[in-house]
């Protein structure tokens, strides 16, 4: 299981977050250094954007960490659409 950091800003993580594959998304909340709040182990199909969207609403500006746990030997047997 290989593992991904990205770092996303709040204001484009609608848009952002669409473009992630994964098995696991443990997403951190930050403003500045200090994580405010954490969402785990969610998977891609059980990720509730329009939850997140809510809850980090009021921190726009604030920077938000998905790390991505996945298999690569799942995604290679998925079919290509």
């Amino acid at each position: 299981m290989s593992k991904r950091l990205v770092r996303l800003f709040s204001a484009h993580l609608p848009d952002q977050i669409n473009t992630l594959t994964g098995i696991d998304l443990h997403v951190v909340l930050y403003d500045g250094n200090t994580a405010f709040g954490r969402l785990k182990n969610h998977t891609p199909e059980s990720f509730n954007l329009v939850d997140l969207r809510g809850y980090i609403h009021s921190f726009e500006y604030a920077e938000v960490e998905v790390v991505i746990f996945e298999k690569s030997s799942k995604k290679e047997q998925l079919p290509m659409l």
